[in-house]
């Protein structure tokens, strides 16, 4: 039986949650305070009570789950030495994540769209966090010999960047998929979505070209 989780806690879960799909939605100034209690089923005070204001609210958010995808990503690599492992497992937790909150990556897209705009310290400094895993992965593959020299900062833009399309391209895709004009199924299963993503980070698209005669 799972612990039970104390009511203070559930209701700011509950709050953050019902937050973070509205900020994905509408963006950070579309989302109102008061659609943000409506959804997340408590009264303006208690929203108020457990979190604060729209500013503090938007910080929490991302916090919360930029801290939480931090510490998985952290995990993920103490546990694999190997850097070509290391960006399978990665991609597929990144997508994972994302897959299981979608309002997430459009989030922070839209932030990012935005310059950046409303992004507090904080959650600034929680996203410099997870960037920084990415670089320490490539310098690491680097020095093993694992990895030729690459921007780590685009390697970071492609990890997060294709999954966070990926979610939000879902809805699209059931609407092309009713028109009939897709050219073939989009596999939707996010570890073998993750798997093939991985290999075309690791590997690219193009055939290995035959040293010597015809190519």
């Amino acid at each position: 039986m799972k612990p039970e989780v104390p009511k203070s806690q559930a209701v700011r879960a509950g709050i953050l949650e019902a937050a973070a799909g509205l900020f994905a939605e509408h963006g950070y100034a579309g989302a109102s305070m008061d659609e943000i209690s409506r959804r997340a089923g408590v009264n303006k005070a208690m929203l108020y009570y457990y979190i604060g204001d729209k500013a503090e609210l938007f910080a929490s958010v991302l916090e919360e789950y930029m801290g939480a995808l931090r510490d998985h990503l952290e995990e993920v690599i103490a546990q694999t030495p190997d850097p070509e492992e290391r960006i399978r497992r990665m991609q597929s937790a990144i997508l994972a994540v994302f897959s299981q909150k979608p309002w997430l990556p459009g989030m922070v897209i839209r932030e990012i769209v935005s310059g950046g705009r409303h992004l507090p310290p904080r959650g600034l400094a929680k996203l410099a966090e997870v960037i920084g895993i990415t670089f320490r992965v490539i310098e690491d593959g680097k020095a093993k010999g694992a990895f030729r020299d690459v921007n780590p900062m685009l390697m970071h833009v492609v990890l997060v960047g294709t999954s966070a399309l990926f979610v939000n391209a879902l809805r699209l895709r059931e609407r092309l998929e009713a028109t009939g004009t897709l050219p073939a199924p989009i596999e939707l299963e996010p570890g073998a979505v993750a798997a093939e993503l991985s290999d075309i980070i690791l590997h690219g698209v193009a055939k290995p070209k035959k040293s010597g005669g015809k190519k």
